[in-house]
């Protein structure tokens, strides 16, 4: 981002250019994302020890990524495109697929001790449908919205929805932390 921007100011790019640099960043993004969910995969937290934590990342990273996007577009007075609506939605489906999945799959763990996921689990549940219900608004927002003139306000309120639906998704996701021992 920090070499597009030097360039940017350097040499005034065409649109062709913008959007090269704009497909690398999105690119590194997305696997920057991945290997930070690979991150939480360790043997020692059950619970974790699943690629799904990796695929949930990456999906979130495009779920608020095109959330991101589409508000600066329209603050930038530019129209987004349709592809960015279809990544809102695509992103928090399956956000909201996973999240409902880990939740069902944690339930049932056993640490040696005995323990439960589902025991420490709280209100998981009621957290993920606030987190899928947001996530919903945000994703709907964008995509209606998005290519429309004098978009901002929609698109403010999609991403202070997606901020908070991500935020939830992650506390969810903490919250089925049981460790081996």
């Amino acid at each position: 981002a920090i070499v597009y921007w030097i360039f940017a100011l350097a040499k005034h790019p065409e649109a062709g250019t913008h959007k090269v640099f704009g497909i690398v960043l999105i690119v590194l993004g997305l696997i920057c994302a991945l290997f930070t969910g690979l991150a939480y995969m360790m043997p020692t937290i059950a619970t974790w020890n699943s690629p799904l934590g990796a695929v949930s990342q990456v999906f979130a990273a495009l779920f608020g990524g095109a959330v991101l996007a589409a508000l600066v577009l329209a603050l930038a007075g530019a129209k987004a495109d349709k592809l960015i609506g279809v990544c809102a939605l695509v992103g928090a489906a399956v956000v909201a697929i996973l999240v409902l999945v880990q939740g069902g799959m944690a339930g049932g763990v056993v640490n040696s001790a005995g323990l439960t996921v589902a025991g420490v689990m709280g209100q998981y549940w009621v957290v993920a449908v606030i987190a899928i219900v947001l996530a919903a608004v945000a994703a709907f927002l964008v995509f209606k919205n998005a290519a429309v003139e004098g978009a901002v306000p929609m698109m403010a309120v999609a991403t202070v929805a997606a901020l908070v639906a991500l935020v939830l998704v992650r506390i969810c996701f903490y919250g089925i932390f049981l460790s081996v021992g």
